[in-house]
Formats: C-alpha cells, structure tokens, sequence
C-alpha cells in the first residue's frame, strides 16, 4: 500500500483554516513537491480523514523540519507493533 499524505494548516493558536498563516516560497516548494509525488488528490471543503474508521490509528513522529517562514513540517506513521 502506498502512503497517504496529509496536508492542513494549523495557526499556532490551533485555527485549521487555508485562509490564515504566512505564506513563503519555501512553503509552496515544498507543497509543490508533495503533489509532485502524489499518484492521486482529493479536494474538498471538509475532509474528515479518519470518519469511519472502526480503530484507533496509533502514530509516531517520524521526522521534524521548519521551513523558512516557520512552518513546522511533521510526518507521522502508523506505529508497528513492535514499536508500541
């Protein structure tokens, strides 16, 4: 199965909304390149990303980096058994 990708803006005083933040080059670089890489996109106006699911998806951090503007970037993967 390949990877899903996530993206969502989030202020630091937890506003999830596509109308506020800073936008920098270094910010759509790196979006630019997530869709790059996709082999499929969903859009929509709500998008609950895990509505139905009949488990709790237990995830790690992964890796951390901030871009130029101070956007945190965070990748998170389903923890395996073994790691929990």
């Amino acid at each position: 199965m390949g990877e899903l990708r996530y993206s969502i803006n989030v202020t630091v005083d937890g506003c999830c909304d596509h109308r506020v933040g800073v936008i920098s080059d270094d910010f759509h670089r790196h979006h630019a390149n997530n869709l790059k890489r996709a082999d499929g996109l969903i859009f929509g106006r709500i998008t609950y990303l895990f509505a139905g699911l009949s488990n709790v998806v237990d995830l790690e951090l992964v890796d951390r980096s901030e871009l130029d503007a101070g956007h945190a970037i965070q990748t998170y993967r389903p923890k395996t058994k073994a790691s929990r």
